[in-house]
């Protein structure tokens, strides 16, 4: 499971040994967290890894059901959101980023599913050889959501309602998507189908639409929801640190 935290707090630091140690960890509302596989060494119910670095803190289940929740598809919609707003600044070399519209982020989103196809083992590529690398093929597909995401806060705006709808479809389309008998082995095509008719995202229903092929594309790829969102995280935080100081070049 993916956490963040909700509300700050102090933990204790632990030793190599488990021990606790008089040092003092804060944690803070907004930091992201990945529940571990090891087991805690202080005896502590709980034990999550830090999304952005290597550090790790065990807490109890109490601690857990008050300080963190699952993340959900309005905090990535924030998330976005604020990467958004910094892309959209002036850089420090000049350069001010031209205006994103619906059009350009619809090209956006298709041209990232080109190129995610490409990292497939089903490559449209048929004539080169290229050995299959499963982390690259998962980040591209991550780099389609960001586009989806995008649009969303485009259309969606403040209206509360919408993002609702939008959060429990999410929930849901995890649950109950087949690919396989809906689409066959062809959703980025069927996905691209949907992106280039006539103004698309308009409605809700066309929105949920493109939101349950897009959860295809992942179940058709055994790319878990923890997976693609603690991807997304990583790739979050290295677009809004590192890529946008380089002009995406990196």
């Amino acid at each position: 499971m993916i956490y963040q935290c909700i509300k700050d707090f102090e933990i204790s630091v632990i030793n190599e040994n488990g021990m606790m140690t008089e040092s003092i960890l804060k944690i803070t509302s907004g930091m992201f967290f990945k529940e571990s596989k090891d087991n805690a060494l202080s005896g502590a119910e709980i034990k999550l890894e830090n999304i952005f670095d290597d550090t790790f803190i065990e807490i109890s289940k109490e601690t857990l059901k008050s300080s963190f929740e699952d993340i959900k598809f309005a905090d990535l919609l924030e998330l976005q959101r604020q990467l958004d707003e910094e892309v959209a600044k002036p850089r420090e070399n000049g350069f001010v980023p031209r205006r994103r519209n619906y059009n350009k982020m619809v090209k956006s989103m298709i041209a990232e599913i080109i190129e995610f196809n490409e990292e497939t083992e089903n490559t449209h590529k048929t004539c080169k050889q290229k050995e299959f690398d499963r982390e690259k093929m998962i980040k591209k597909s991550v780099d389609i959501c960001f586009f989806y995401l995008q649009i969303c806060n485009l259309l969606t705006g403040k209206d509360q309602e919408f993002i609702r709808i939008l959060s429990e479809s999410w929930e849901r389309a995890w649950e109950s998507v087949d690919p396989y008998t809906t689409y066959g082995y062809d959703v980025e095509l069927e996905l691209i189908k949907h992106l280039s008719s006539t103004e698309w995202c308009l409605s809700i229903s066309k929105c949920l639409n493109i939101m349950t092929l897009l959860i295809s594309i992942y179940v058709n790829n055994d790319i878990s929801k923890d997976k693609m969102i603690q991807t997304y995280l990583t790739e979050w935080k290295r677009n809004i640190t590192v890529r946008i100081k380089d002009d995406w070049s990196l």
